[in-house]
């Protein structure tokens, strides 16, 4: 059975898509001229045609069954001026016995078909449940992603850079990855690192840090100069004066002050300075004491001197690079000792005989020299990265996936298993439903071959030409063709008729031909063939008699579809005749869930179709009947339906007086119905003065409820009940239903 439809650039319907979803077995269309209802028949009948196009059945599994479609062109190629009729074939009545295996073997197919719908339903149903399941690992994977491009937006916005798909997108892309990409936990630090590098453009080679010079800031040396007083000669007549004052830094300074005075005399007294004393005192600073001191500001000089290179050599260093903190933190501390010790010397310079503690510089220097070390070989690996960029950009995102695939493991693995045992048993449902299809093709040659032993045409023919006496047309006939098994349409006297018929008579007989090739076949094989029927507006040209005929017609067309041994499973039905529509839907059950109607619609020169709840196409006088069970419709409105509704029922039906109907009632019936009556021509006849009379709200449904009983009084309650059932509501407000 067909279930949906999809049509797209064909005809009214335009570019955008238009779909038709949930078709029944029996589908009423209505639709203005030119609103599309022939261009959907034709997809109906031929979607391979239309591009675009596409139509669903309930059976996607088995061969469509064919599409029987009455239209203008079907009228045209079958009932031209000198064409034959092609013969209808039925089985005939002579042999009982075939008979019943014709009907064995049609029930066979039948229940063949049904088990092979059960196992669609089947399969439908696994299939939900893996939606479901696809839809929950879908979002988990969803989740994982989002979790991670939150914990690390860098190195996984950079994986998924330019990947702006949904989730089933993504959900298809973590699956091809399980077939190329091992699951593993990755140390996802160590990734960004050297994502940093092979994901910035902007990174180049960077030349390995040079060696400060340290080796003189840590010369053994500057220690033992700092640790040593240097001490004047102790043998010398001055020598014990000067050791016990302690003062040999301030007399050897005032020798220096001495020898720059003229006349050599003394620097505190200002007395020329005894010969004596002079050689005295130089004999206490001898030679050796002068070569110490030399050696001392020396030392000064080229720690002073190491200090400011190492000073310059950090300045070279850029203070923004993070890399380099700990290289410049290391540097600075070397620096801040080095500045340290040339200070303890610059001071030991000053007083010789001072003895300074000296701040080793071994940890600093061995601290910068790895930090040295460990960012040269930093700069020696990302210089590697670089060179080999797009191969390493690959294992990063390898690393990246295997580690995304690692956190999804257990919930793939459940999923698979889950999916698998459902996917199993669809495999199953459809090796089933295959061998059933299969030994249906062999039940219907075997039908096929009973059928052609008693088929025949000629029942067909006598069929249509009762319907046509039976209705007055006596002009024309059909009559067996020359050619076995067809017909002509022929004139009392056997003269061709076709190229003479009105149009009225074309589309009958047409549509006559049409129905019984719908019960029947246009083949001695193919009376079994499952088949929709589709009827595009066939009631042009025809008067309101035929055109109920036409309705019967279609009608018993749905009666076949419901017997199990017909091969209609579908009937659809597209006009624009509000009155055939209304015959041929006529008194069909609300709820019976195999009907259903559509209403098409043509806007801005696009074709729409839409389903409505119930039948589009109601009688004017069940819109008058709508008005009254209507609360919120206007006084007057009500007034004048009642009028119409008393008149129209009681006196051209009923052959009532609609003004003497409270005559028929007695007592206080008969004076309700009296005042009903007068307000009802008040309220809808000429002007009433506001002052003389008023209604309201509760003044209507009074009313209602006296309208209601002139029904019940005049035993036409189940006629009242019928028709307010219709208008949408089951009783007036504060009554009861009969």
């Amino acid at each position: 059975m067909l279930e949906s439809i999809r049509i797209t650039g064909v005809g009214s319907y335009g570019h955008e898509t238009s779909e038709i979803q949930g078709l029944t077995r029996f589908n009423f269309f209505f639709g203005r001229n030119g609103s599309g209802k022939s261009t959907l028949a034709r997809v109906i009948q031929r979607p391979n045609d239309y591009p675009g196009c596409e139509t669903v059945y309930t059976s996607p599994l088995a061969q469509p069954p064919e599409v029987l479609l009455y239209d203008a062109t079907f009228v045209s190629r079958n009932v031209a001026s000198s064409a034959t009729l092609r013969g209808v074939f039925t089985l005939g009545e002579d042999n009982a016995e075939l008979r019943t295996s014709i009907d064995s073997k049609r029930a066979e197919i039948e229940n063949s078909i049904n088990d092979n719908q059960q196992a669609e339903v089947k399969h439908k149903t696994l299939q939900a449940e893996i939606d479901e399941l696809n839809g929950e690992i879908i979002n988990r994977c969803w989740a994982r992603r989002k979790e991670l491009e939150q914990q690390w937006p860098s190195l996984f916005g950079e994986l998924f850079r330019g990947q702006r798909k949904a989730k089933a997108g993504f959900f298809q892309e973590v699956l091809a990855q399980q077939n190329k990409t091992i699951a593993t936990e990755a140390d996802l630090q160590k990734l960004q690192t050297m994502a940093e590098v092979v994901f910035d453009n902007t990174a180049s080679i960077q030349a390995p840090i040079r060696s400060p010079p340290v080796d003189r800031l840590r010369s053994d040396g500057i220690a033992k100069l700092l640790g040593e007083p240097l001490s004047t000669r102790a043998n010398q007549p001055f020598s014990a004066l000067i050791q016990e004052l302690g003062n040999a830094d301030w007399v050897g300074a005032g020798r220096a002050f001495h020898s720059q005075a003229k006349h050599e005399k003394c620097p505190f007294c200002q007395q020329p300075t005894p010969s004596a004393i002079r050689l005295a005192l130089e004999a206490v600073f001898d030679n050796e004491y002068a070569s110490s001191l030399a050696k001392l500001r020396e030392a000064t000089r080229d720690a002073a001197a190491s200090v400011a290179e190492v000073q310059s050599w950090l300045e070279e260093l850029d203070s923004n690079d993070s890399q380099l903190l700990k290289l410049i933190s290391a540097s600075q501390s070397l620096v801040l000792i080095g500045q340290t010790n040339v200070a303890s010397l610059e001071r030991k310079c000053a007083s010789p005989g001072l003895v300074l503690d000296y701040e080793s510089p071994d940890q600093a220097t061995a601290e910068l020299a790895s930090s040295l070390q460990e960012e040269n070989d930093r700069r020696l690996k990302q210089n590697q990265l670089i060179r080999d960029r797009s191969t390493q950009q690959n294992k990063v995102r390898d690393a990246l996936w295997g580690h995304l695939l690692w956190l999804l493991k257990p919930d793939l693995d459940k999923h698979k298993k889950e999916i698998q045992g459902r996917a199993k048993g669809q495999e199953n449902l459809r090796g089933s439903i295959s061998t059933r299809t299969k030994a249906q093709g062999v039940l219907r040659r075997e039908l096929k071959d009973l059928e052609r032993k008693i088929s025949t045409t000629a029942p067909t023919a006598q069929l249509i030409n009762d319907i046509l006496d039976s209705f007055g047309f006596n002009s024309f006939k059909v009559a067996q063709a020359e050619d076995a098994g067809d017909y002509r349409i022929v004139r009392p006297d056997g003269a061709a008729a076709a190229g003479t018929l009105s149009e009225g008579e074309r589309t009958f007989i047409a549509f006559l031909y049409f129905y019984h090739l719908a019960i029947g076949g246009a083949t001695a094989t193919s009376i079994a063939t499952p088949r929709i029927v589709v009827i595009d507006d066939p009631v042009s040209s025809l008067d309101s008699t035929v055109l109920h005929v036409v309705g019967r017609l279609v009608r018993k067309l749905m009666d076949h579809a419901r017997s199990k041994t017909s091969p209609i499973e579908q009937v659809l039905v597209l006009t624009h005749n509000t009155y055939f529509f209304k015959d041929v839907t006529h008194r069909l059950d609300k709820e019976d869930p195999t009907y259903s109607y559509w209403v098409l619609q043509k806007r801005d020169a696009r074709s729409t179709v839409r389903r409505v709840g119930t039948n589009p196409i109601r009688s004017t006088y069940t819109m008058l009947w709508t008005e009254v069970a209507d609360e919120s419709a206007p006084h007057v409105h009500v007034r004048n339906a009642m009028r119409r509704i008393l008149e129209y029922y009681f006196y051209f039906l009923g052959g009532f007086n609609y003004q003497r109907l409270a005559d028929r009632m007695t007592g206080s019936d008969q004076l309700v119905a009296e005042t009903l009556l007068r307000w009802v021509n008040e309220g809808s006849h000429g002007f009433i003065d506001d002052d003389a009379y008023q209604d309201d709200d509760e003044t209507t449904e009074h009313y209602r409820r006296v309208f209601k009983s002139i029904f019940e009084n005049l035993g036409h309650g189940q006629h009242y009940t019928m028709m307010l059932g219709e208008a949408g509501r089951p009783s007036p407000r504060g009554s009861t239903g009969t």
